[in-house]
């Protein structure tokens, strides 16, 4: 199963690889009643929520996958905080533009239970 810290960099590991790899990582590890908020933007509940705001997001955007580079990452008990840019890239291979966030995500029995992200709302109409 791992520790905590190691299902969350599996799950945006995931991101790096298509849009079809990053709504299959939301599915595999987000609980069944998981609440994905995305503050000041939108809130989902479950892994079917979470992977239809994406693809409303990405079709938008054009986008065909995410880097996710990890800039910390920390644990305490089952919660991790992470500081990321979500860099999205187009369906031709070409960056749109970074995400600059701090997430906190709860780990139960292996699974994301809970993940919130917070950001400067801003940096959406950059692209």
């Amino acid at each position: 199963m791992g520790s905590p810290t190691e299902i969350v960099s599996a799950f945006f590991a995931e991101w790096t690889k298509s849009e079809e790899a990053i709504y299959q990582s939301l599915r595999d590890y987000l609980s069944a009643d998981a609440v994905w908020e995305n503050v000041g933007v939108a809130t989902t509940k479950g892994p079917e929520e979470g992977v239809a705001f994406l693809q409303a997001f990405f079709k938008d955007f054009n986008v065909g996958k995410m880097v996710v580079d990890m800039i910390h990452i920390s644990e305490s008990g089952n919660a991790v905080l992470t500081e990321r840019v979500d860099r999205l890239i187009d369906t031709d291979g070409n960056e749109l533009f970074g995400i600059r966030l701090m997430g906190a995500l709860e780990v139960q029995d292996g699974k994301i239970t809970a993940w919130r992200d917070y950001f400067d709302t801003a940096s959406l109409s950059a692209g």
